[in-house]
């Protein structure tokens, strides 16, 4: 039993050394609010700060301008870096997620201090048992992880499409908890609202897009044994503002995944976080936009 509410806001901003050479850094701003059974009552609670950002080398193998339209075709690597709290993963070591306890509603004994605590992953005094765990809530995952991926974008006058996908190769984190390798795509066409000329003695450009996105990952795991309550397949839906300044700065801001998730089966991103754009997982980066 239990819901989490996700929102993540992915802060993008990248320089370009040469027209086909640069850099991007990702950095998730990420709110959770959650609803979920301790000690047989309804507790409600949030979870709110930077999830693990993401520095990724970016080339352009392949680009075609003309007067009216673009095309260019982008591939970027690099590393997930842990820059968001994993705390919320040390509730894992204190769960029964495959029976490894007889009785995961009791009460554990925390033996530094002999304070008494309640698993939240127990059931309750109906039996039920609540959804979300330390792994739904954490902003970070205590790892480095390696990402790779691809883009398309192209234009018309003032209206654009883009799609990227990224696949994220997870090593172990913090609290011997790792996060399963996961891919995760997004895209979507949009409209500059604003092109102009000489501000400050450079272009500057304000579009909006209406962003879809998605996420698959398998399960999860505690000290090399599988979290079965842990995979996702999921999309996302939300609108996206960009600014750009020259050839060389940008930023993003997106508000993806407005939607309400249900237990570990559906969430709002974060994350997929890299870029996400995030859960998936706060502890993801949200992909590359150009």
């Amino acid at each position: 039993m239990g819901d989490v509410g996700i929102r993540v806001a992915p802060l993008l901003l990248g320089y370009n050394f040469t027209p086909r050479i640069g850099v991007q850094l990702n950095v998730p701003i990420i709110a959770r609010t959650f609803r979920r059974l301790e000690s047989g009552q309804i507790q409600h609670g949030n979870e709110t700060g930077f999830g693990d950002l993401s520095l990724l080398a970016l080339a352009r193998p392949y680009s075609r301008i003309n007067d009216e339209s673009v095309v260019r075709v982008s591939m970027f690597g690099g590393l997930k870096l842990p820059s968001g709290s994993p705390d919320r993963l040390g509730e894992e070591s204190e769960e029964d997620h495959g029976g490894a306890r007889e009785d995961a509603g009791a009460l554990l004994m925390d033996h530094d201090t002999s304070v008494a605590r309640h698993v939240h992953g127990g059931p309750d005094h109906e039996g039920e048992m609540s959804g979300i765990h330390g792994h739904d809530l954490a902003l970070g995952s205590g790892s480095v992880d390696g990402v790779i991926g691809a883009s398309v974008y192209g234009s018309w006058r003032r209206v654009f499409f883009v799609t990227s996908v990224q696949y994220l190769m997870r090593t172990q984190g913090s609290f011997d908890y790792r996060y399963a390798n996961d891919v995760t795509w997004r895209g979507g066409p949009g409209v500059y609202l604003l092109l102009g000329h000489g501000l400050f003695g450079r272009d500057y450009s304000l579009a909006a897009q209406v962003l879809t996105s998605g996420e698959h990952k398998g399960d999860d795991e505690l000290d090399g044994n599988d979290q079965s309550d842990t995979a996702i397949t999921a999309v996302y839906l939300g609108p996206a503002l960009s600014v750009t300044w020259g050839t060389a700065l940008a930023a993003e801001f997106e508000a993806e995944g407005a939607g309400h998730a249900r237990a570990a089966t559906w969430r709002a991103p974060s994350t997929p976080r890299p870029g996400a754009g995030y859960r998936g997982t706060s502890s993801k980066p949200a992909c590359t936009k150009w």
